[in-house]
């Protein structure tokens, strides 16, 4: 998907039309959705495609996230200060 349109009905003529658009990186990866006011959120990948951080201008809202010698996210560090920590257990079922 490269394009999403949606329309919201409104009483009378006040229908109200917006676009989101999508980017996709020569991985198929997205690497830009913009909004329909304009603004734009980046997604950027590591050397092995892995997502490293996302931001919108100079507000970055991603900016470290940790991956095992898996590929397997192990944590993520918000702006705002706060991280997500995640494990893996090698149980089978």
């Amino acid at each position: 998907m490269v394009k999403d349109i949606g329309t919201i009905i409104g009483p009378g003529k006040d229908n109200k039309t917006y676009v989101h658009q999508f980017h996709y990186n020569k991985w198929n990866r997205i690497d830009t959705i913009i909004y329909p006011n304009k603004d734009t959120l980046l997604y950027k990948y590591d050397l092995g495609g892995n997502l490293n951080l996302m931001k919108a201008g100079i507000q970055v809202f991603i900016g470290s996230i940790g991956y095992d010698e898996f590929e397997n996210l192990v944590f993520c560090k918000y702006v705002n200060n706060t991280s997500q920590n995640y494990t893996y257990s090698t149980n089978q079922c």
